[in-house]
């Protein structure tokens, strides 16, 4: 049997690998900063999240969202980590490389009809 954890916890460590990620020092100097300047303790952040939001920015600038992306991509992967640990069937055994590839390219062709942007081909060429 597994033990799941809950969302907390999970974004919890998400935080704390990103974190991890610029060295220990620059880590426990965040935490120490954000609950000495900012009253946000290290636990309680799932439930200040604009909080936490709004003293990275004090903290780093335009950097911060260098910071919270990484947090989401660690945040979604040990959700995936956790699901399919606990839940494996939620895995597809009949998803191929073509219905993935397939599945991709409607959701990009969907995305591109409903948006007006250009995309870059060959470094030269404007597609709208």
């Amino acid at each position: 049997m597994f033990h799941t954890k809950t969302f907390e916890d999970l974004l919890l460590e998400a935080i704390d690998d990103a974190f991890f990620s610029l060295g220990e020092s620059a880590k426990t100097a965040i935490y120490f900063h954000l609950e000495k300047t900012f009253a946000i303790n290290k636990k309680e952040i799932p439930n200040h999240l604009q909080g936490f939001s709004n003293a990275l920015e004090r903290i780093f600038g335009i950097g911060a969202r260098h910071i919270e992306i990484q947090v989401m991509k660690n945040l979604n992967l040990k959700i995936d980590a956790q699901l399919k640990k606990v839940h494996p069937h939620f895995l597809d055994p009949d998803l191929t490389f073509e219905k993935y590839v397939s599945q991709k390219k409607a959701n990009y062709n969907t995305f591109v009809n409903s948006s007006n942007f250009e995309v870059m081909t060959n470094g030269k060429e404007r597609q709208k």
